[in-house]
């Protein structure tokens, strides 16, 4: 059963800021890595297919690479959300501390949605990689 009581909450409050140090360090690498994949991938995406089978087999290799690399992102994406994921819901079960402004409770839950808005970009670019690939190699 789950405490109820002010110190249950505050305890929570005190983890998540605790918590928020190595959270920045993981988002800017996930962020970074996204920022650079997609300048990358959108400037593969925006070229027409070569007339030369050896232009086409470069440009299907560079897209199988990013979309690799679009894979890992998810990976990494997936496995920030599992670090936070027993956080999270504890913050989501505790009732908030006898605080006026859980500042902390709704800064987690605003990482929690960024990374859910994140990997679901990575899945679009992927996707649209795919796409890409396919064009290419037909």
């Amino acid at each position: 059963m789950i405490a109820l009581d002010a110190t249950a909450g505050a305890a929570l409050d005190k983890d998540i800021t605790d918590v928020f140090g190595l959270l920045a360090v993981l988002l800017v690498f996930v962020f970074a890595y996204f920022s650079t994949l997609i300048q990358l991938a959108e400037e593969v995406i925006a070229r027409s297919r070569p007339d030369e089978q050896i232009q086409r087999d470069r440009l299907t290799a560079r897209v199988l690479t990013l979309l690799l690399l679009d894979v890992f992102l998810a990976l990494l994406i997936l496995a920030v959300l599992a670090l936070l994921g027993p956080l999270s819901l504890r913050v989501f079960s505790t009732p908030p501390a006898d605080s006026n402004f859980p500042t902390p409770r709704y800064g987690l839950w605003m990482v929690d949605a960024f990374l859910v808005l994140m990997l679901l970009a990575a899945a679009w670019l992927g996707w649209r990689l795919f796409r890409k690939r396919g064009s290419v190699k037909a």
